[in-house]
């Protein structure tokens, strides 16, 4: 994976547009150019503790599949937050 490594640098979240845009790079090399990624399409995210994050895969999957794997997550969200 090319992005194998990279820290995650800096984010930002356009919510209107659906879009999210993560600068990377690997601080440790400085030879190694940054590069942003554009997500486009989002109708959701939840990061946690990502600031400096190393990013260890990427991957396009489909939501339904996404949905049912973190379901209980979603459920504990809810309830922490008072939605029925």
């Amino acid at each position: 994976m090319k992005y194998h490594d990279y820290n995650i640098l800096s984010y930002s979240v356009d919510c209107r547009e659906g879009v999210i845009a993560m600068n990377i790079g690997r601080p440790n090399q400085p030879e190694i150019a940054n590069e942003k990624i554009i997500f486009s399409g989002v109708v959701g995210y939840h990061f946690k503790d990502a600031m400096g994050s190393i990013i260890l895969d990427l991957e396009e999957k489909e939501i339904k599949e996404f949905i049912e794997k973190k379901s209980e997550a979603f459920a504990e969200s809810y309830r922490l937050h008072g939605i029925p």
